[in-house]
């Protein structure tokens, strides 16, 4: 038995052998000796040697894309998660910034920041702190976009459910995991300033002014007033006694109703409710008496009898609706508010390749100057911010 294992290993190494010797024939061929007395081939060899260890070997990774990851596969859910290992590392202002660069979230963004955080598209799901529930009055949610990135130490999104976890929402569950007292070695101090400043005119080139909108001053049918003469007189006989619809600070109808209040020296409570649609049904079930809205978007209520129109706010009566007075020949002289629509191509565009079939660019940049002049002092004054 000792004398026939001993045969099968030295068979096993004959075979070997022969399976390695065309390699080394191959090789050896190939290569071949080098000439006797070249002093250049030693040199040569070695240069090519040396080149081939410039090549870059990456040997290492990042300490929060390793926590990040294994996050990812120790979880029994469907998560993805961005990790800073050091305060301040994220390069964000708020949580909602951060959060758009996980896979599968959205955020609508306005005023130069991250708002209204969706995931995979819907925005219904639940809100955790340090795995504990957080939410409003309203909903199980918080605005992601009042934590500061720079004072978190992870943000972690639940596309499926657990046991173990809070109830998630029909689009899953964020995490938003804070820093520790014990996170750090010694003392860490970390902040952030940013400005958001508008550079619309000078970052795009104007092309052509394409249309102006009808923008109108509807009013709710019981308010005992058929004129913006007779609207004015009566909001500033009742200071902050009617309410009007917006749809977010800084909006057209915010605008608007600022401008109106400004040269009237009245006061009406803007109400901020979630589109135009649900602005205008607020304004038609009476919660709110005032809407400034698009003649087109108001007029099947306005024709129903559920909206009273007493002005338009164009400069000139709309052919639309012929029998309706600007707000100037309502009792209003001087307000003007258009909604307009114009295309733009990058900054520093050729001319020649912006050249409108109708209008000039002139005109749409001297548009675009006058209306950021006026609604900036506007604005300024009033002290309007994006929320």
């Amino acid at each position: 038995m000792r004398n026939f294992s001993s045969t099968l290993w030295a068979g096993t190494a004959v075979v070997l052998a022969l399976a390695a010797a065309p390699s080394a024939a191959q090789t050896t061929a190939q290569t071949g000796p080098a000439p006797v007395g070249d002093s250049t081939a030693a040199p040569a060899q070695a240069d090519a040697a040396a080149a081939s260890d410039d090549s870059i070997v990456v040997t290492g990774i990042r300490k929060s894309l390793e926590s990040a990851k294994n996050l990812k596969k120790k979880s029994n859910q469907i998560v993805d998660a961005i990790v800073a290992e050091d305060i301040g590392k994220l390069p964000d202002i708020a949580v909602s910034d951060t959060a758009a660069r996980i896979p599968g979230v959205q955020v609508e963004r306005g005023g130069g920041e991250a708002g209204r955080v969706l995931v995979r598209g819907l925005p219904d799901f639940t809100t955790t702190y340090n795995g504990r529930e957080i939410f409003t009055a309203e909903t199980r949610q918080v605005a992601l976009q009042d934590f500061p990135a720079g004072a978190i130490a992870a943000v972690e999104v639940y596309k499926s459910s657990a046991a173990d976890l809070v109830e998630a929402g029909l689009a899953g569950l964020i995490n938003v995991r804070s820093r520790r007292p014990f996170d750090f070695k010694g003392r860490e101090i970390a902040g952030s300033v940013w400005g958001v400043y508008p550079l619309v005119s000078r970052d795009l080139t104007p092309v052509v002014l394409v249309s102006k909108g009808v923008y109108a001053m509807a009013v709710h049918p019981s308010m005992p007033v058929n004129t913006v003469g007779e609207l004015a007189a009566l909001a500033k006989a009742n200071p902050d006694k009617y309410n009007a619809a917006m749809i977010g600070a800084g909006a057209p109808p915010h605008l608007a109703l600022t401008q109106f209040t400004s040269m009237t020296g009245s006061k009406i409570v803007g109400i901020n409710y979630k589109g135009a649609g649900p602005a205008m049904a607020a304004t038609v079930a009476g919660e709110t008496q005032l809407l400034f809205s698009s003649y087109a978007t108001m007029q099947p209520m306005v024709e129903a009898g559920r909206l009273r129109v007493i002005a338009v706010t164009s400069a000139k009566r709309t052919a639309a609706a012929p029998q309706v007075p600007t707000a100037t020949e309502s009792g209003l002289p001087g307000f003007v508010f258009d909604e307009w629509y114009a295309i733009f191509a990058p900054a520093k565009t050729p001319r020649v390749a912006i050249e409108p079939a109708a209008g000039t660019p002139e005109a749409l940049g001297e548009c675009v100057r006058t209306e950021m002049a006026r609604f900036s002092k506007l604005i300024t004054e009033n002290n309007i911010k994006v929320e």
